[in-house]
């Protein structure tokens, strides 16, 4: 992990034209035609900007690079398009004190947009292995002042303690995975039960979890229902659509705990129990 000083927020701000461009997108409509439009002009912004916007997306102070990360480049331009089926789950589906679990959480996305809606009694454990993306969400957890507390974990979640090696996906920051080898270079990770990671951080009930690690969700959760107790099972759970890529049977897991399917969006199941 590289230990260097980052430079003052702002010093990245977009000058007039990438600023303008990136307003412009925000605000397109969410149509096909909205969204090739947007396609378009975020290109002709990055390549006025540079590889670092520091912004306000949606009241959220932000260092993003869009250039490298699928997610950061989404919500810096699209975020009328970023998963709204899951974020209108974190605003009507979360109770004020309650506690989200981001696993997976990239560069705190899901994170600081949960933390809008828990108040001063909520709690949030945010999870991510990948050095680089621990270094984004750290940085940025940094430039917010939430009523939420928030905890992070630089670790990945298996099902016992260990170290593995995490594949990068050099195009897509987001897409780095225990299981997914991209012919890239790996690095070592530690790895960790969920349930030891809860207990760390004082968590004692779950009410969303959001899991999103590359087709590892099963090492991740398969383990935890096995060694939690009943209590600790989450109310509500987004996770990605990356069962072909699993060898347990999450899915099967999901419904003998009583939890049923209640939607789906492009990326992601929805259960609830």
């Amino acid at each position: 992990m590289r230990n260097v000083q980052e430079p003052p927020f702002g010093t990245h701000a977009p000058s007039t034209l990438p600023r303008l461009l990136t307003d412009l997108c925000q605000g397109l409509p969410v149509t096909p035609t909205g969204r090739r439009l947007a396609l378009w002009l975020r290109k002709v912004a990055m390549v006025l900007q540079g590889p670092v916007f520091d912004v306000a997306v949606r009241g959220i102070h932000l260092r993003l690079h869009p250039g490298d990360n699928v997610g950061e480049r989404k919500f810096l331009f699209m975020p009328q398009f970023f998963d709204p089926e899951e974020m209108e789950l974190l605003a009507t589906r979360l109770p004020r004190g309650g506690t989200f679990v981001d696993i997976g959480a990239n560069v705190g996305l899901y994170t600081l947009n949960a933390a809008r809606f828990l108040g001063p009694a909520g709690r949030i454990l945010a999870v991510e292995p990948g050095p680089e993306a621990a270094r984004r969400l750290r940085f940025n957890l940094s430039l917010n002042r939430t009523d939420a507390a928030i905890t992070h974990a630089d670790c990945a979640i298996g099902a016992e303690e260990g170290v593995m090696g995490l594949y990068l996906d050099d195009s897509n920051l987001g897409g780095s995975s225990l299981v997914r080898d991209h012919g890239g270079k790996s690095t070592p990770v530690r790895v960790r039960p969920l349930v030891d990671v809860l207990a760390e951080a004082g968590i004692t009930r779950i009410d969303m979890l959001k899991i999103d690690i590359e087709g590892a969700e099963d090492k991740a959760l398969l383990p935890f229902f096995d060694q939690a107790p009943e209590d600790l099972w989450p109310r509500v759970i987004i996770i990605e659509r990356s069962e072909e890529s699993w060898a347990g049977d999450l899915l099967g897991r999901f419904t003998a705990a009583g939890y049923r399917a209640f939607g789906s969006s492009k990326m992601n199941w929805l259960f609830e129990r």
